[in-house]
């Protein structure tokens, strides 16, 4: 009897938590939402079905832990080292919070510029000045801080490609179904108001055709297959081709998957996957005669590679072929950055990142408070993001997010003109996308979703044009508030 109460005595709720949301998936019982966000997934028995099978299948990418390569583990030792660094602070409840954080700002500043010039004592007496700055442990600023502090020695000491990689590794996709499944607005805005926007342009079609760039485990299509079993004129038969890079998900898995889903819901169903760690150098096979093609780029477009990377611009040549496909409707779903993000110059880049990804860790930090395990989950995608945007150069650094309006250049240049989005998908966007602290706002067609009025995402529909724009004014003089 003691010995059973002392093991009932080590566990903890933190460690309870997770094997309790997976027993929940498991017997497919619902997942409340939080409070910030409607139940607009309306998650049905089938969905739920699929979405436990993304997070209980088993396969390598599961909740377990793997175990560590040597490298792994280097570069986790030396990942301990730094984060060593800024813990372990004594809280100090009298301190002006906002004057804190702009003085660990200026430091992280000052910081990036003495790494720009290479002075590794500068950087090492900037980081203990961070430290004794940051008043409590575990905070967003600490979070905040530690990021870019170890993304700044990663980039100091050069191994800023192999710590992306190590925190790749660490980042299991499948938590993201998880999260999903919490409604949590930042993983599934974008989504949902991407399915009702296919929804609704594909109705009547016999044979629709969803090209999707970055499918990861296909989360986003559930929904979309039931609904579309369900329309009233009939199921028109379903083609999907996923498209993603090489190691970043078992596409014969997914494909099993769905089809099992989409058989479940009496649709009849194809599914094609294509390996592309250059996705403008993909060529799915569409047959636009006959099928209604839909192009899907879900919050994937910033690894994009740009003209810095290559003699011909990827993303020109991505937008030329996507026109050649002749889609009927190609959704524009992106994170919209400070275009001093994607800056070849590193201070400018740095500065620019530091206020984007503070305001998303603290966006996260606010919804995600009662919910420790989900939180430290968003801030790791977070802080793989920090990590290569900050401490990779050249083709190493493979995130570049971008304002919205230089993807509406680009689209335009490329022959694309803009659908208007119905006064149904707004709503959708008004029920998922609110809270205090949430905004919606639009810029011709551009729906745009902020926290804290920072813009966070952008979505936009898209057909061919009549012929190619040439040129665009790069920004809108005119942004209008929901």
């Amino acid at each position: 009897m003691m010995e059973e109460e002392g093991y009932r005595s080590q566990m903890t709720t933190g460690s309870l938590i997770p094997l309790l949301q997976k027993a929940l998936l498991q017997h497919q019982v619902r997942i409340e939402p939080l409070p910030v966000a409607a139940p607009v997934l309306q998650l049905d028995d089938p969905a739920l079905s699929y979405l436990s099978k993304m997070l209980l299948g088993g396969d390598s990418d599961s909740d377990e832990q793997e175990v560590a390569t040597p490298q792994q583990n280097r570069y986790q030792a030396y990942m301990d080292d730094l984060n060593s660094i800024i813990r372990g602070c004594v809280q100090s409840p009298d301190s002006d919070q906002e004057q804190v954080d702009q003085e660990v700002f200026s430091l992280l500043r000052e910081c990036a510029r003495a790494v720009a010039a290479r002075n590794s004592a500068q950087v090492y007496n900037l980081i203990g000045l961070i430290k004794n700055s940051v008043t409590s442990e575990n905070s967003h600023l600490e979070r905040t801080a530690l990021f870019f502090v170890n993304a700044l020695v990663a980039r100091l000491k050069g191994c800023g490609s192999q710590l992306y990689s190590a925190l790749s590794r660490e980042v299991s996709q499948k938590r993201y179904v998880g999260l999903l499944c919490m409604n949590l607005p930042w993983f599934s805005a974008t989504e949902v108001i991407s399915n009702h926007i296919i929804l609704e342009a594909c109705k009547g079609a016999k044979r629709i055709h969803i090209v999707d760039y970055g499918i990861l485990y296909g989360s986003q299509w559930p929904w979309l297959i039931r609904a579309l079993s369900q329309q009233p004129e009939g199921a028109p038969l379903l083609r999907m081709t996923g498209i993603d890079s090489s190691g970043m998900i078992d596409g014969a898995q997914i494909g099993k998957h769905l089809l099992e889903f989409a058989e479940l819901c009496g649709i009849p169903f194809e599914f094609n996957y294509i390996t592309a760690d250059s996705w403008e150098l993909a060529q799915p096979q569409c047959n636009s005669l006959n099928e209604f093609v839909v192009i899907n780029t879900n919050r994937r477009l910033r690894f994009l590679r740009d003209d810095s990377t290559a003699a011909n611009n990827p993303r020109k040549v991505f937008f030329d072929r996507m026109l050649k496909l002749q889609p009927a409707l190609l959704i524009q779903s992106l994170q919209s950055a400070d275009p001093n993000v994607s800056s070849p110059f590193f201070v400018q880049r740095f500065e620019a990142t530091l206020a984007y990804y503070a305001n998303i860790l603290n966006g996260f930090g606010e919804v995600l408070k009662d919910h420790p395990q989900e939180l430290g989950f968003a801030r790791k995608f977070v802080e793989r993001s920090i990590m290569n945007v900050v401490a990779c150069e050249g083709v190493d650094r493979v995130e570049r997010p971008g304002p919205y309006y230089y993807w509406d250049s680009t689209a335009k240049k490329a022959g694309f003109e803009q659908l208007p989005l119905s006064d149904q998908v707004i709503e959708t966007a008004r029920l998922i996308w609110r809270g205090e602290k949430f905004s919606l706002y639009r810029d011709g067609h551009w729906l745009l979703l902020a926290w804290k009025d920072a813009l966070a995402f952008g979505i936009c529909a898209w057909k061919p044009g009549v012929k190619p724009r040439n040129s665009y004014s790069a920004k809108s003089s005119k942004r209008y508030h929901f």
